[in-house]
């Protein structure tokens, strides 16, 4: 899998929450963009397992990361969530990430196309 060998643990980290030897949940930052101006921005992504949700579990793997992120050279994180995906807006706030705006229909998962925060 390309996406899971771009990841080096010293500054675009992969973590993978396990139990009883299943991967339950994962954090991820990924390059905003190539250019050395960026390499101190990153993108968060989250997962978190359906059986396992709403059990904070994706608030405290998403705020770890945040936490550990100036030591990976990152001083600015971002992420983008789709307007409809109330649960990851949730998780965001919790985890104190402040909205910052909205990007209108960039994605096509409905007719009008999806707001973006």
């Amino acid at each position: 899998m390309p996406w899971f060998r771009e990841h080096g643990a010293a500054s675009r980290p992969l973590w993978v929450l396990e139990r009883e030897g299943q991967a339950i949940a994962w954090v991820r930052l990924n390059s905003y963009k190539d250019h050395p101006a960026d390499r101190a921005t990153a993108e968060a992504s989250v997962y978190v397992a359906p059986e396992h949700q709403e059990q904070g579990t994706g608030t405290r793997l998403l705020a770890a990361m945040l936490e550990h992120s100036p030591r990976m050279g990152v001083r600015t994180v971002l992420g983008l969530v789709s307007t409809h995906n109330q649960r990851s807006l949730r998780r965001c706030a919790r985890a104190g990430v402040a909205q910052w705006g909205y990007l209108l229909a960039v994605q096509v998962k409905a007719p009008d196309g999806v707001q973006v925060v």
